[in-house]
């Protein structure tokens, strides 16, 4: 007969238990959970608050997601060594595991972003943020050739 326990080792790394609550609670559970709690919110908080909420939300994920595509599609070259992402010491262990040149590139994203809404309003300020982000970091992280060989 066989087994219908899977062993840890075929686990997917996302998915491994922690041993904590959210580990433990169910999918749905949890969205249902988030869910009444972003009810409650949207609920209490004056909508003439919400335009800010939403611009802050929009400086902080464009610049971080322009610096992901940047990363894959132009230093990486699309090119992603599974077996190094747990190694703190490998080629994305970066520095104690805290890429300092993509928190820099971040930084001047959200920098950008609200810059570029509070002075220049009409432009529209998530592209311009994007390619900032994009080309800062780019500026800040090593060649691809250095990339792929640490």
């Amino acid at each position: 007969m066989k087994s219908t326990t899977r062993s840890r080792t075929s686990t997917p790394l996302l998915y491994r238990p922690t041993g904590t609550l959210w580990a433990r609670a169910s999918v749905p559970m949890l969205s249902a959970a988030f869910g009444a709690l972003c009810t409650l919110v949207a609920l209490v908080v004056a909508m003439g608050k919400y335009r800010n909420f939403l611009l802050l939300i929009g400086s902080v994920f464009a610049p971080l997601f322009v610096m992901m595509l940047s990363d894959h599609f132009i230093v990486r070259k699309r090119r992603i060594d599974a077996d190094a992402l747990g190694d703190v010491n490998g080629r994305y262990g970066y520095s104690g595991s805290w890429h300092v040149s993509a928190f820099v590139a971040w930084a001047i994203g959200i920098a950008a972003y609200h810059a570029i809404n509070q002075w220049l309003p009409n432009l529209g300020a998530t592209l311009p943020s994007l390619a900032l982000g994009s080309v800062g970091y780019l500026l800040l992280v090593p060649t691809r050739k250095e990339a792929l060989a640490s």
